[in-house]
Protein backbone atom coordinates (compact mmCIF):
# COMPACT_ATOMS: atom_id res chain seq x y z
CA UNK A 1 0.00 0.00 0.00
CA UNK A 2 1.36 3.85 -0.90
CA UNK A 3 -1.65 6.09 -0.78
CA UNK A 4 -0.21 7.58 2.67
CA UNK A 5 3.49 7.06 1.62
CA UNK A 6 5.87 9.92 2.12
CA UNK A 7 8.65 10.43 -0.46
CA UNK A 8 12.15 11.91 0.03
CA UNK A 9 12.23 15.05 -1.50
CA UNK A 10 8.65 15.82 -2.32
CA UNK A 11 7.73 19.53 -1.13
CA UNK A 12 4.53 17.97 -0.60
CA UNK A 13 4.96 15.91 2.39
CA UNK A 14 2.97 16.36 5.57
CA UNK A 15 4.90 16.37 8.61
CA UNK A 16 2.71 14.98 10.97
CA UNK A 17 5.17 13.32 13.01
CA UNK A 18 5.80 15.66 15.43
CA UNK A 19 2.99 17.11 16.50
CA UNK A 20 2.44 16.16 20.31
CA UNK A 21 -1.25 17.72 20.61
CA UNK A 22 -2.75 16.92 16.90
CA UNK A 23 -6.43 18.44 17.55
CA UNK A 24 -5.27 21.63 17.39
CA UNK A 25 -3.72 20.72 13.78
CA UNK A 26 -7.10 18.88 12.87
CA UNK A 27 -8.86 21.86 13.74
CA UNK A 28 -6.82 24.50 12.23
CA UNK A 29 -6.57 22.23 9.24
CA UNK A 30 -10.17 21.90 8.67
CA UNK A 31 -10.26 25.56 9.47
CA UNK A 32 -8.00 26.79 6.95
CA UNK A 33 -9.37 24.80 4.21
CA UNK A 34 -12.70 26.05 4.64
CA UNK A 35 -10.99 29.68 4.81
CA UNK A 36 -9.43 28.93 1.07
CA UNK A 37 -12.26 27.57 -0.47
CA UNK A 38 -14.42 30.97 0.22
CA UNK A 39 -11.41 33.09 -0.58
CA UNK A 40 -11.19 31.45 -3.71
CA UNK A 41 -15.61 31.81 -4.23
CA UNK A 42 -15.25 34.58 -6.65
CA UNK A 43 -12.96 32.95 -8.67
CA UNK A 44 -15.42 29.87 -9.65
CA UNK A 45 -18.15 29.49 -11.77
CA UNK A 46 -21.52 28.50 -10.80
CA UNK A 47 -22.09 25.06 -10.78
CA UNK A 48 -19.13 25.27 -8.55
CA UNK A 49 -20.12 28.16 -6.45
CA UNK A 50 -23.47 26.36 -5.46
CA UNK A 51 -21.60 23.11 -4.84
CA UNK A 52 -18.73 24.46 -2.88
CA UNK A 53 -21.12 25.10 -0.18
CA UNK A 54 -21.60 22.10 1.27
CA UNK A 55 -17.69 21.08 1.62
CA UNK A 56 -16.87 24.86 3.03
CA UNK A 57 -19.95 24.45 6.20
CA UNK A 58 -18.53 20.71 6.46
CA UNK A 59 -15.16 21.84 7.09
CA UNK A 60 -16.30 24.64 9.85
CA UNK A 61 -18.26 22.48 11.50
CA UNK A 62 -15.86 20.02 12.00
CA UNK A 63 -13.25 22.21 13.02
CA UNK A 64 -15.74 23.75 15.49
CA UNK A 65 -16.40 20.25 17.08
CA UNK A 66 -13.17 19.51 17.32
CA UNK A 67 -11.62 22.61 18.78
CA UNK A 68 -14.76 22.26 21.43
CA UNK A 69 -14.15 18.78 22.44
CA UNK A 70 -10.28 19.10 22.61
CA UNK A 71 -11.29 22.35 24.79
CA UNK A 72 -13.62 20.14 27.06
CA UNK A 73 -10.87 17.71 27.96
CA UNK A 74 -8.13 20.54 28.28
CA UNK A 75 -10.45 22.46 30.96
CA UNK A 76 -10.85 19.09 32.87
CA UNK A 77 -7.13 18.90 33.07
CA UNK A 78 -6.77 22.17 33.79
CA UNK A 79 -9.54 21.94 36.56
CA UNK A 80 -8.02 18.49 38.25
CA UNK A 81 -10.85 16.04 36.59
CA UNK A 82 -10.47 13.14 34.50
CA UNK A 83 -10.67 14.59 30.86
CA UNK A 84 -13.79 13.90 28.65
CA UNK A 85 -14.04 12.21 25.96
CA UNK A 86 -17.53 12.81 24.49
CA UNK A 87 -18.09 10.67 21.12
CA UNK A 88 -21.59 12.46 20.03
CA UNK A 89 -21.52 15.47 17.87
CA UNK A 90 -24.73 17.57 18.67
CA UNK A 91 -22.83 21.31 18.82
CA UNK A 92 -25.19 22.66 21.24
CA UNK A 93 -24.62 20.00 23.73
CA UNK A 94 -21.03 20.26 23.14
CA UNK A 95 -20.83 24.03 23.19
CA UNK A 96 -22.84 23.97 26.70
CA UNK A 97 -20.57 21.82 28.23
CA UNK A 98 -17.37 23.71 27.04
CA UNK A 99 -19.42 26.57 28.15
CA UNK A 100 -20.08 25.06 31.87
CA UNK A 101 -16.78 23.85 32.50
CA UNK A 102 -15.20 26.97 31.33
CA UNK A 103 -17.68 29.23 33.58
CA UNK A 104 -16.56 26.63 36.80
CA UNK A 105 -12.65 27.38 35.75
CA UNK A 106 -12.86 30.52 35.17
CA UNK A 107 -14.01 31.36 38.58
CA UNK A 108 -9.97 30.51 39.51
CA UNK A 109 -8.64 32.45 37.08
CA UNK A 110 -7.29 35.86 37.33
CA UNK A 111 -9.21 38.15 35.69
CA UNK A 112 -6.85 40.23 33.01
CA UNK A 113 -6.34 36.36 31.44
CA UNK A 114 -9.75 35.62 31.02
CA UNK A 115 -10.12 36.65 26.94
CA UNK A 116 -13.56 35.19 27.01
CA UNK A 117 -16.28 37.16 29.25
CA UNK A 118 -19.86 35.53 29.69
CA UNK A 119 -21.65 38.12 27.37
CA UNK A 120 -19.38 36.98 24.38
CA UNK A 121 -20.29 33.70 25.12
CA UNK A 122 -23.97 34.11 25.60
CA UNK A 123 -24.13 35.92 22.50
CA UNK A 124 -22.82 32.90 19.87
CA UNK A 125 -24.67 29.99 21.59
CA UNK A 126 -27.67 31.33 19.53
CA UNK A 127 -25.47 30.95 16.33
CA UNK A 128 -24.85 27.28 17.68
CA UNK A 129 -28.21 26.21 18.30
CA UNK A 130 -29.20 27.51 15.19
CA UNK A 131 -26.11 25.45 13.15
CA UNK A 132 -27.11 22.43 15.18
CA UNK A 133 -30.64 22.66 14.30
CA UNK A 134 -29.73 21.84 10.53
CA UNK A 135 -27.00 20.20 11.59
CA UNK A 136 -27.55 18.07 14.32
CA UNK A 137 -25.40 14.98 13.87
CA UNK A 138 -22.62 16.53 11.34
CA UNK A 139 -24.85 14.39 8.41
CA UNK A 140 -26.31 17.36 6.66
CA UNK A 141 -23.33 19.09 4.85
CA UNK A 142 -21.37 15.75 4.36
CA UNK A 143 -23.52 13.81 2.66
CA UNK A 144 -26.60 14.38 0.54
CA UNK A 145 -29.54 12.15 2.04
CA UNK A 146 -29.75 11.32 5.61
CA UNK A 147 -30.00 7.34 6.62
CA UNK A 148 -33.56 7.25 5.79
CA UNK A 149 -33.14 8.46 2.27
CA UNK A 150 -34.60 12.06 2.42
CA UNK A 151 -32.94 15.42 1.31
CA UNK A 152 -30.65 16.16 4.08
CA UNK A 153 -32.02 20.06 3.19
CA UNK A 154 -34.82 21.01 2.49
CA UNK A 155 -35.61 24.24 4.39
CA UNK A 156 -32.74 26.28 2.69
CA UNK A 157 -32.89 27.38 -0.50
CA UNK A 158 -29.95 30.33 -0.13
CA UNK A 159 -27.23 30.42 1.66
CA UNK A 160 -24.94 33.13 1.53
CA UNK A 161 -21.16 32.22 2.23
CA UNK A 162 -20.39 35.71 2.93
CA UNK A 163 -22.40 35.89 5.83
CA UNK A 164 -22.11 32.61 7.18
CA UNK A 165 -18.61 33.43 7.41
CA UNK A 166 -19.39 36.59 9.14
CA UNK A 167 -21.40 34.56 11.59
CA UNK A 168 -19.22 31.87 11.96
CA UNK A 169 -15.86 33.85 12.58
CA UNK A 170 -18.27 35.79 15.67
CA UNK A 171 -18.17 31.86 17.29
CA UNK A 172 -14.73 31.12 16.13
CA UNK A 173 -13.40 34.57 17.85
CA UNK A 174 -15.09 33.07 21.04
CA UNK A 175 -13.68 30.19 21.10
CA UNK A 176 -10.05 31.29 20.09
CA UNK A 177 -10.07 33.44 23.04
CA UNK A 178 -11.11 30.52 25.45
CA UNK A 179 -8.36 28.74 23.79
CA UNK A 180 -6.19 31.70 24.65
CA UNK A 181 -7.16 31.70 28.00
CA UNK A 182 -6.98 27.93 28.78
CA UNK A 183 -3.49 28.38 27.40
CA UNK A 184 -2.61 30.80 29.83
CA UNK A 185 -3.71 28.36 32.73
CA UNK A 186 -1.73 25.99 31.71
CA UNK A 187 1.06 27.89 31.19
CA UNK A 188 0.08 28.77 35.02
CA UNK A 189 -0.54 25.43 36.33
CA UNK A 190 3.28 24.53 34.91
CA UNK A 191 4.94 27.44 36.85
CA UNK A 192 2.92 26.56 39.83
CA UNK A 193 4.04 22.91 39.99
CA UNK A 194 7.84 23.43 38.83
CA UNK A 195 7.90 25.94 41.63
Amino acid sequence: MALFKGIIFDKTNADIGWMNNQSAFYSHGYRTAAEKLINEYDKLGMPEKDAIVFPVIFLYRHCLEIEMKDLIYRTDRCSGNTPSEITHHELLKVWDELDNKYSKLSEYIYPDYNFSPIEDRKEIRGIIKEFNEIDGQSFTFRYPRNKKGNGSIKSIDYISLNNFKIEINRVLNVIDNINETICHYEVHLEEVSSA
